[in-house]
């Protein structure tokens, strides 16, 4: 899985009512997850509490508050067993490209996920904002380009994986996601609206 050698910071976050509420320990501490050479295109990572610490020079039970802070604002999640971090609207804010960017995250998400442990929910509910995303920008697509259909034969057998491994936490992460596609457990069980540009 490919770390990142930059950041991509979306400029309005400046405007954002999340960021205003926050101290200047809490917004610098949220910096650093964009900012570290954990973080990967995922937007989901762990990030050791112990180099978070020196990221940010805070000391335990600062950057234990502003974690705190930062979950409750919703601006990240934080599985603490595993020190994971997901960095929430990361992909609804930069979206994969084109077929071959979203191949290349589907593969990362499918190796996290076969990891099979207490971070599972976090990585779904990443890749499902990925899969909505991606179909998103896929709209902006020229009609014709073979890029929709290898978009759609990628994301199909990536869905179908996570319901079979993951049927009952993947129902729970999407159950505020939005319709960019739906999950219907009596039919086809992933119906992929048309990737096709209208």
């Amino acid at each position: 899985m490919a770390n990142r050698t930059f950041a991509q910071i979306n400029c309005s976050i400046l405007g954002s009512r999340k960021i205003d509420v926050l101290t200047h320990v809490e917004k610098w501490a949220y910096m650093c997850v964009h900012l570290s050479r954990f973080s990967t295109y995922s937007g989901v990572f762990n990030y050791p509490l112990v180099m978070w610490q020196r990221d940010a020079n805070l000391i335990a039970d600062q950057l234990s508050e502003a974690i705190r802070r930062l979950v409750e604002v919703g601006l990240i999640e934080w599985e603490p067993e595993e020190e994971v971090v997901r960095i929430v609207d990361f992909h609804r804010q930069r979206p994969p490209q084109n077929a071959s960017q979203s191949t290349k995250l589907v593969s990362d998400f499918s190796e996290m996920l076969r990891r099979q442990n207490t971070s599972a929910g976090i990585v779904l509910r990443t890749a499902v904002e990925f899969v909505v995303a991606a179909m998103e920008r896929s709209r902006g697509w020229k009609a014709g380009s073979p890029e929709h259909e290898k978009l759609r034969d990628t994301l199909r057998p990536f869905l179908n994986d996570m319901l079979q491994e993951h049927e009952e936490t993947l129902f729970t992460a999407t159950a505020g996601a939005r319709n960019g596609w739906k999950a219907d457990r009596e039919g086809n069980p992933l119906a992929l609206p048309s990737t096709r540009h209208h």
